[in-house]
């Protein structure tokens, strides 16, 4: 279960990515096809580098995992939290193709 400060950095990081971003991650992250994850962690990089996100703390949150488990199940936690935000944004008139 996420930390109570995960929740806020997770919250702030899905509330602060336009509707194209946050359809990109969307669909990445909760599908997790072939190359899915490769292309949302490029992306984050990628994003991070030009200064298009006020809290990339994220980043940093991923690279502190303990394990490839834990890993994991923070990368469910971020897809979660994306999904949840996509959702309170009208969900279905966002399209996650």
């Amino acid at each position: 279960m996420a930390s109570r400060k995960s929740d806020v950095l997770l919250r702030n990081f899905s509330t602060s990515l336009t509707d194209n971003d946050l359809q990109f991650f969307t669909s990445r992250l909760h599908y997790q096809y072939q190359d899915d994850l490769h292309q949302a962690f490029t992306k984050l990089d990628q994003m991070k580098k030009n200064n298009q996100l006020e809290n990339c703390d994220v980043d940093y949150w991923l690279a502190g995992a303990k394990s490839s488990n834990d890993f994991y199940r923070q990368v469910d936690q971020l897809a979660s939290s994306c999904m949840k935000e996509y959702e309170r944004r009208g969900g279905s008139k966002i399209s996650l193709t």
